[in-house]
């Protein structure tokens, strides 16, 4: 048995495949199966020895061209073994497909695609890995290659499709070998990145620079929380946030410096408020992802972050999607792997296909919210103002906190969100900004065995 490793030409990450198109010549046969009826009946009336050579090569053509192909698909069976069957985020995996055949047919070339798709993605496209073998005598052979930076979801593999064709070209014969696999990627916390800037903006409407606003370091692991990777709202010296003054506050923690100002009555809200119970919600409305995946990755991962930092406060959380809730922290002694390793099996399979209206959906999580919870939104869609507004007064009512946390590709505030965060901020929704981290641009790919090859 013999291993062939496939080299690195270029990642492959859509469905139109490149390369020859190629498929058995009718045409060409068509013709040589004329000639080779002509030829015969020369040789039958004449019996020259011209006439004798030619159709002996004609015989030859199609027993070569034409039959030991068709033979070699006897017996045929491909398997695919893969490294590992649950990976996290960014890793690679390993594949390993292991082509046997019945007859040891050396006149033939056998060509193979596999290929995956990420049924959890927006849009799935394929990822297609395509090699060309001549296995001459051998009965056995051996193909590895590699999926590099996994993208979360449900990597699920195609049929392995081969075609097994002649030495000059003329035939191809196309099998289509059923082997079901799949590789479920669980999403990542969210990597370390520097904090958003804010534009500076003159009184003349130019940009004149950008200021960095304090932060707190954010580790892979996820110990100090959910923070504020971006800009606060909050006054440049820091210290507790704050919202409008609700009755049964108590008097202690009234913001008297901001009712100085004539601002009103504003309740200072510090990060160990009694919070008992967390709801947490993921936008699947896909029209606000704009077909951009990787940027829902991002609002998962984010949420996932935002549900172990409110587990570790002791906080009992609820996980909110479209197809269903999840409970964490509920009678769980203090050990949350086992919990956090099923919220992120579930979080894999999600998808961005929802086309509900957040606000109202959220509006529904107050109804069902105790009083004082915190109700917390992972999301792409800041521009949507009216929507928020009206169920600030809502969860207002409720005596519910809302934390609004948006999701932006880039790491520049414009003036346009910091306008929205200063109104939805006066509204008693605290807003955060979050920005893709370093490595969220990349998709999934494979190594290509060969780059141009006869496949169609």
């Amino acid at each position: 048995m013999s291993s062939v490793s496939g080299k690195m030409i270029e990642p492959l990450v859509y469905e139109k495949k490149s390369g020859v198109n190629y498929r058995t010549r009718w045409g060409v046969w068509s013709v040589v199966c004329i000639a080779f009826i002509g030829t015969l009946y020369a040789a039958l009336t004449r019996g020259g020895a011209v006439e004798w050579y030619v159709l002996t090569v004609l015989a030859g053509l199609f027993v070569f061209s034409g039959l030991l192909p068709i033979v070699a698909t006897w017996g045929i069976a491909v398997n695919r073994s893969l490294s590992c069957m649950e990976a996290k985020e960014g890793q690679d995996a390993q594949v390993s497909l292991t082509f046997k055949r019945y007859w040891r047919i050396p006149f033939v070339w056998i060509a193979i695609d596999d290929s995956e798709r990420n049924e959890s993605e927006i849009g799935e496209r394929s990822v297609h890995f395509r090699d060309v073998q001549v296995p001459l005598f051998s009965k056995e052979l051996t193909i590895d290659y590699s999926l590099h930076s996994l993208t979360r979801g449900v990597h699920r593999f195609s049929p392995i499709k081969v075609i097994i064709g002649d030495w000059l070209g003329l035939t191809a014969i196309k099998c289509t070998i059923m082997s079901e696999k799949e590789i479920v990627v669980l999403p990542a916390l969210p990597r370390e990145q520097l904090p958003m800037a804010t534009k500076v903006i003159g009184s003349d409407g130019q940009v004149s620079g950008y200021a960095r606003q304090p932060y707190e370091s954010i580790r892979s692991s996820g110990e100090k929380g959910l923070v504020d990777s971006s800009l606060s709202w909050a006054s440049a010296g820091g210290g507790p946030d704050s919202r409008p003054y609700r009755d049964g506050d108590p008097l202690r923690n009234l913001d008297f410096r901001a009712a100085a100002r004539g601002r009103g009555l504003f309740t200072k809200v510090f990060s160990g408020d009694d919070v008992s119970e967390t709801f947490i919600i993921i936008d699947q409305h896909g029209d606000a992802y704009k077909g951009d995946n990787r940027l829902f990755d991002a609002c998962i991962s984010w949420s996932l972050l935002g549900t172990k930092s409110s587990l570790e406060r002791g906080n009992a959380v609820t996980v909110i999607t479209n197809n269903w809730s999840y409970e964490l922290g509920r009678n769980s002694n203090g050990d949350h792997r086992v919990n956090m390793n099923e919220i992120m099996n579930l979080l894999a399979y999600l998808r961005a296909d929802g086309n509900h209206s957040m606000a109202e959906k959220m509006k529904e999580a107050c109804d069902k919210l105790a009083k004082g919870g915190m109700l917390k939104l992972f999301s792409p869609a800041w521009q949507d103002a009216g929507g928020w507004l009206t169920l600030a007064s809502y969860a207002s009512e409720r005596s519910i906190r809302i934390e609004l946390y948006f999701l932006v590709r880039g790491t520049v505030a414009t003036f346009a969100m910091r306008e929205q965060g200063r109104i939805l901020d006066g509204s008693g929704i605290k807003v955060k900004w979050l920005s893709m981290s370093e490595g969220y641009e990349t998709t999934a790919s494979s190594e290509e065995g060969v780059s141009n090859y006869a496949f169609g």
